[in-house]
């Protein structure tokens, strides 16, 4: 199945993503861990039932960093990112800082 990696300028920042599957959007939130690919064996699994999205929370992995004495939060990031991608609204999956 085709992958979809990209990066999207929303919300005053960059986020890095990846995309596959068809069917009902589901999005992966990573943890302290470096980025995205921690859910890779859970994309690979649920892109064969549903569009499937993990992203690089900023300051992560390829996402831009924050910006020193800018506010900003992952859940603005997040809305941001699914209307760039033209989702409405997705299943959330998360574990630890992406809980």
């Amino acid at each position: 199945m085709e992958q979809i990696h990209g990066s999207a300028n929303v919300n005053g920042t960059r986020l890095n993503f990846v995309m596959t599957g068809e069917g009902e959007p589901v999005v992966f939130f990573h943890g302290l861990s470096p980025n995205h690919r921690l859910w890779d064996e859970q994309l690979a699994f649920f892109s064969n039932h549903f569009c499937v999205i993990a992203y690089d929370l900023r300051g992560f992995g390829a996402s831009a960093d924050p910006q020193p004495g800018i506010e900003y939060s992952h859940a603005a990031d997040l809305a941001a990112l699914l209307g760039h991608l033209g989702i409405a609204e997705a299943t959330e999956v998360g574990l630890s800082l992406g809980g």
